[in-house]
């Protein structure tokens, strides 16, 4: 009887541990709370995403509009948008008309012991009539 308690209170014990480690402690700041997913996180793991996809032979420009409509919320309009990639580092954001946002994404990448610089732009046009933001790749 005694040793069915305690190995129930010891199952118990290493699910807890297993199913809940991310609950920080005073005597292990090591161990921390698990991150709150943000939209500036969606956006640089979009970037990140992106930037891994090869665009098409000899194309310069791409449509990414339903890997965009995966990545970020549903029905978000050009100022979600826009806040979504403000605090990403290697992001300019610009306005250049109305409805239209222009993100340029600078990354530097190591190849063949030299640095190389990807630019790639992207162009978010709203549709009011679809309520959808259309996307496009340009790479330089």
């Amino acid at each position: 009887m005694g040793s069915r308690i305690f190995r129930t209170l010891g199952i118990a014990l290493v699910l807890w541990g297993v199913l809940a480690p991310g609950r920080g402690s005073a005597a292990d700041p090591m161990r921390t709370a698990l991150p709150i997913v943000t939209l500036q996180m969606k956006a640089e793991q979009m970037l990140d995403s992106i930037h891994s996809m090869p665009p098409p032979e000899g194309a310069q420009k791409q449509d990414i509009s339903g890997f965009v409509k995966q990545q970020l919320p549903p029905r978000m309009g050009l100022l979600n948008v826009k806040s979504a990639f403000e605090d990403v580092p290697t992001a300019r954001i610009s306005r250049p008309a109305e409805g239209v946002l222009v993100v340029r994404d600078e990354r530097r990448r190591w190849l063949w012991s030299r640095t190389h610089v990807v630019v790639m732009t992207y162009r978010f046009t709203y549709m009011p009539e679809q309520a959808k933001v259309h996307a496009v790749r340009y790479t330089e």
